[in-house]
């Protein structure tokens, strides 16, 4: 899940217990004398947090729209991620990459081929499992092992590695942690849940800014506000998410992939619909691998992967061009010259993710009313690395099809159409690929960073590592903006432990 960071004044507020699945999560798993406000912008399910035409970033946050996010890919990855963040202090880092793990795991219910008690548990409350419809993923996973990426356990120790996706998936239908934490109590006597609310201030008393509740509104009853400045933190700032393109159509000669023009039947619904089987009980994306970037080997770096790819094992279907010109802010035009080659022949794409940004944008408010939008500048590409791990990743997967005897055998190539707008640079050379990633890249909807953690006398934190606001009493932040840097990959793993940390702090603190 990708909690939108940065937000003081809607939904990181927080009193006693945080407001949103952190607190959800120790509700859960026991009884508590304290009571719990979960507040919820609005309650309708069908909802998209991110605009699909022009990447407008919607701030709307809703528990039980977690699903509609992404499709809840699950990687917990490595330590390396984590040991930098929060600071030690006398040696001792509580979010060092070791306890990371054991939080994470710990709320799961795993179902997989890599059973291994370090890494998964059995009987927790969130589903993590693959879809009954696998794909390509054995034909991925081959060819990437025959040019040197072994198949492991992504939700393990690992440097490079490809996996099947898995997902927090129950039945072949998504399972988040609004179904796996909220919902089971949302009946209890010491949880409130508001519908159509939005915080608009938080309560402080004191010389120490101590926090003593929120205050919300319901529809449409909010007055402008003027903001004093309590707590003159970085708020806003080291906004970081994954940008990424997707590199294809891969022509194949055989049927290897999906064909939603002929594949997509009434059997196919209801299979689904009944069974949760079938092609549905997928989203397409059907593998991941993890990659090392030469960028990364020259700052010594060479056991933390900054590249990841994920298999899109569907062909191109008659509507794609419709889809990805939506999707990408790119003119019909374009995209139908792109795509008309690969229409009706057997295909599939590799998605190329920037999975260690040096980039980074900002949020800033956009006046004093709280139910206004903020202005996002994410600033994808500002630093030039950046488009070098691109290119190197694109090519990587080039190489990948055409160099494997896997898909050697299937004749797998590079459909020969430049992309429009690149044409003027030498096709597939380092150029093109740069310009390839400037003219056709997405959010992969991964925004965080926002409020970040770290020592209480550093200029860039804005909560320490107990996830208190600095300068504050009495007020945490737990969600993913909390995160100094981005982590390698979907941070959907590393939110649901975030939650867990959180909840295992507050519990500490009310305790001693």
């Amino acid at each position: 899940m990708a909690s939108f960071p940065g937000l003081v004044l809607t939904i990181i507020a927080v009193i006693n217990i945080i407001q949103i699945f952190s607190s959800s999560v120790w509700a859960a798993k026991e009884d508590t004398y304290e009571r719990i406000l979960n507040l919820k912008s609005d309650p309708e399910d069908d909802i998209t947090i991110f605009g699909g035409n022009d990447m407008d970033l919607d701030t709307t946050f809703r528990p039980e729209d977690l699903p509609t996010l992404c499709r809840n890919f699950y990687a917990a990855l490595p330590k390396r991620n984590f040991n930098p963040w929060g600071g030690k202090r006398g040696g001792f880092n509580p979010w060092g990459g070791k306890r990371q793990l054991t939080n994470t795991e710990s709320t799961n219910n795993y179902h997989g081929e890599w059973d291994n008690e370090r890494f998964h548990a059995h009987g927790g409350y969130l589903e993590v499992e693959q879809p009954s419809y696998k794909g390509m993923e054995e034909t991925y996973c081959k060819a990437a092992e025959e040019v040197g990426v072994p198949r492991l356990d992504l939700n393990a120790e690992f440097m490079e590695g490809c996996s099947p996706i898995y997902y927090t998936q129950k039945n072949g239908r998504r399972y988040d942690t609004y179904h796996a934490f909220l919902k089971p109590i949302q009946d209890r006597q010491n949880l409130f849940i508001r519908k159509y609310s939005h915080v608009t201030k938080i309560l402080f008393q004191g010389a120490q800014n101590y926090a003593v509740g929120v205050e919300y509104i319901r529809h449409e009853d909010l007055e402008s506000l003027q903001i004093k400045v309590l707590a003159d933190r970085p708020v806003g700032k080291n906004l970081q998410d994954h940008v990424s393109s997707l590199i294809g159509p891969f022509i194949v000669d055989e049927p290897i992939s999906v064909d939603l023009d002929k594949n997509l039947t009434v059997s196919a619904v209801l299979s689904f619909a009944k069974r949760g089987e079938g092609i549905l009980s997928s989203s397409g994306i059907q593998a991941t691998s993890f990659l090392v970037s030469e960028v990364a080997k020259s700052r010594n770096q060479s056991d933390w992967p900054d590249i990841q790819h994920m298999l899109l094992g569907k062909s191109v279907n008659r509507q794609a061009d419709v889809q990805y010109s939506r999707n990408y802010n790119t003119r019909l035009e374009v995209m139908e010259k792109f795509l008309k080659e690969a229409k009706g022949k057997h295909s599939f794409q590799i998605m190329n993710i920037l999975a260690r940004p040096f980039s980074k944008g900002q949020i800033k408010l956009d006046g004093t009313d709280p139910l206004r939008s903020p202005h996002l500048d994410p600033n994808y590409f500002e630093n030039g690395l950046d488009l070098n791990v691109l290119v190197e990743g694109a090519k990587r997967a080039v190489d990948l099809v055409e160099n494997s005897p896997t898909f050697q055998a299937l004749n797998g190539r590079l459909h020969k159409i430049a992309f429009p707008g690149c044409e003027h640079f030498s096709f597939r050379s380092d150029d093109y690929w740069e310009c390839y990633h400037r003219h056709y890249s997405l959010t992969v909807h991964h925004p965080c960073g926002t409020c970040a953690m770290g020592k209480t006398d550093s200029p860039d934190a804005v909560v320490d590592s107990q996830l208190r606001v600095i300068g504050t009493k009495n007020l945490r932040v737990i969600d993913a903006s909390i995160m100094p840097h981005l982590t390698t990959g979907n941070i959907h793993a590393p939110t649901i432990m975030i939650a867990e940390m959180g909840a295992d702090i507050i519990k500490s603190t009310w305790n001693e």
